[in-house]
């Protein structure tokens, strides 16, 4: 996500807006006055978030955040990123305030060691990321500064969880929400 885009809040005088990504047929009408299309699989794929549509190759991506300095990087790719490969992306990783991935994912994109957090989280800096998280399950997650490595437990809770299905995704949002509110995250 780029920082300009989750505005989560505006507010006048007395009224507040909420602004919240686009549906699918809001996306399909938008692409539309731009001349394009946004298939449903785009749509899955990369979100509704308009600035999305402006950036349908990663270059542009990458010439707006250096044209931007100030917009901080949240990288968090998914599977379909993944099989571009590290090279692909490593404007991203390089240009990224903070990278999250879950261990398995980690391994693909560094080629590091399964069972050695400390190798996973050094191959990350090294593809140029600031700060790194990487998930893991029931095991909690890890992040590291570069200079600070911290082991985040799984919240204590008594009882099993009914479904484990994105829960990494949420603990990936709420680190950033977090960490941009509380301004951990350092500028690039």
């Amino acid at each position: 996500l780029l920082s300009k885009e989750f505005t989560k809040e505006l507010s006048g005088r007395y009224v507040a807006f909420c602004i919240r990504p686009f549906v699918y047929k809001e996306i399909a009408a938008y692409a539309k006055e731009l001349g394009e299309e946004a298939s449903i699989s785009d749509y899955l794929i990369y979100g509704g978030f308009p600035k999305r549509l402006e950036f349908r190759e990663k270059e542009a991506m990458l010439r707006y955040l250096e044209d931007n300095p100030d917009v901080r990087l949240a990288f968090q790719p998914g599977m379909y990123h993944l099989r571009w490969g590290a090279q692909k992306l490593a404007g991203f990783y390089r240009r990224a305030a903070v990278v999250i991935l879950n261990r398995e994912e980690a391994v693909t994109v560094t080629g590091g060691n399964l069972d050695d957090i400390h190798d996973l989280l050094d191959k990350l800096h090294e593809l140029g990321s600031k700060v790194v998280v990487v998930t893991d399950g029931p095991e909690g997650a890890y992040a590291s500064d570069g200079s600070r490595r911290l082991k985040m437990p799984l919240y204590p809770d008594p009882k099993e969880p009914l479904d484990r299905t994105g829960a990494g995704d949420a603990f990936a949002s709420t680190f950033v929400a977090v960490s941009s509110t509380l301004d951990l995250v350092p500028e690039v």
